[in-house]
């Protein structure tokens, strides 16, 4: 039995390692779609296995949110709308979905999700999710960032009128609370590099 739990211990570490790789490889500028494509597909169907002998590694770690991460950047890639960037999309929201689903106070998930949405132009959707990724953390100015474009985006889709006016008026306050946060966490970040 020792021996069949340190071959898991060391098929998770290796999973730990393929995971990391694949999270810096999506987090890159340069990040090519096919290979974006390629990693969200493998991980896809290693996530079973996954879930099935490591659950609460899978849960811990967002693996889900990790692969429509992949998808959802695989999908944006697409300079054009196209059949295949609608499907990337897609699967981007069916595996963001699924991360929510797995871990409800996950803010990566809820944030995932929540761009899935918005890619979709699901904006009410989208408003919705990122609302519920600023409970998990309400100073980031990057959520409030979100949520402000988003209301901007549902405002100039109304013609006009209080809906619209209102929907503005939220989008300022919430793109004001986003400078403003922002401005309290670079300002000691700016003022460490001037002193070096």
């Amino acid at each position: 039995a020792a021996h069949g739990s340190s071959r898991e211990q060391a098929v998770w570490q290796l999973s730990q390692v393929a995971l990391e790789l694949a999270a810096r490889y999506i987090g890159a500028s340069d990040a090519r779609p096919q290979k974006l494509k390629r990693i969200a597909e493998h991980l896809e169907n290693s996530l079973d296995l996954l879930k099935q002998r490591h659950a609460k590694e899978v849960q811990r770690h967002d693996v889900s949110a990790i692969v429509a991460e992949a998808f959802l950047k695989a999908g944006l890639s697409h300079s054009e709308p196209s059949e295949q960037g609608s499907n990337l999309l897609g699967r981007a929201l069916e595996a963001a979905e699924s991360a929510v689903l797995q871990n409800p106070l996950s803010c990566k998930s809820r944030t995932v999700l929540a761009r899935a949405h918005l890619a979709l132009e699901h904006l009410d959707l989208a408003k919705k999710e990122w609302e519920k990724a600023l409970v998990c953390n309400p100073d980031s100015p990057q959520i409030n960032l979100a949520i402000g474009e988003c209301l901007v985006r549902s405002g100039l889709r109304v013609r006009g009128g209080e809906r619209r006016t209102e929907l503005l008026g939220d989008a300022r306050r919430y793109l004001e609370d986003s400078l403003e946060l922002y401005e309290l966490v670079e300002a000691p970040v700016q003022g460490r590099r001037e002193s070096k």
